[in-house]
C-alpha cells in the first residue's frame, strides 16, 4: 500500500490593511481598541499628537483621555496611569 501524499496546508488569507475596521464613526468591538496607561499624560500626548490621527479627546469620570488610530485602523486610547 502506497503512503498517502500530504497536500501542503493552506494558510488563511489575511485581510488587506484597507479592510481594517472603520472606527472613527462607530463603536469599536472589544478587540478593536487598546489603552495605554502612561506616567506623564500631557508629555506623551504632546509627543505623539503630530504623528498620529487624533480622533477624540475628552474626559470620563474625571480622567483625561486621548484617542488615535494606528496604521491598521485600530483605536488606541491614552490615559494617565493611576494608583489603585
Amino acid at each position: 500500500m502506497a503512503a498517502a501524499s500530504r497536500q501542503p496546508t493552506r494558510r488563511p488569507r489575511l485581510p488587506s490593511r484597507r479592510a481594517g475596521p472603520v472606527l472613527k464613526d462607530r463603536t469599536p468591538s472589544a478587540f478593536g481598541m487598546f489603552y495605554l496607561a502612561v506616567d506623564d499624560f500631557d508629555s506623551y500626548v504632546a509627543t505623539i499628537r503630530p504623528l498620529v490621527n487624533a480622533i477624540k479627546e475628552g474626559t470620563h469620570n474625571g480622567q483625561t483621555l486621548f484617542y488615535f488610530t494606528d496604521p491598521d485602523g485600530y483605536i488606541i486610547g491614552v490615559v494617565q496611569k493611576q494608583e489603585w
